[in-house]
């Protein structure tokens, strides 16, 4: 969970794996995605603070693999 000591910026549940990438998902409502069918944009808000850039991906498919669990029968 990210923000959670900050006065500034919302509690924002998160994924971050050992590498250090953070991923999020997140569900929109059904006049967010008419707006999207109609006007075919997606606008990104990223805070810096005047920190450099960071790369960032919108991607509409799951980042994770899914693995099935390996079951030994004894």
């Amino acid at each position: 969970m990210f923000g959670l000591k900050s006065e500034v910026f919302p509690h924002m549940p998160a994924y971050q794996s050992k590498d250090g990438n953070v991923v999020t998902c997140w569900k929109m409502s059904f006049a967010q995605k008419m707006l999207i069918l109609f006007t075919g944009k997606v606008w990104v808000y990223t805070v810096t603070q005047n920190a450099n850039l960071q790369y960032f991906k919108l991607t509409p498919t799951r980042p994770f693999q899914r693995v099935k669990p390996n079951y030994k029968k004894k």
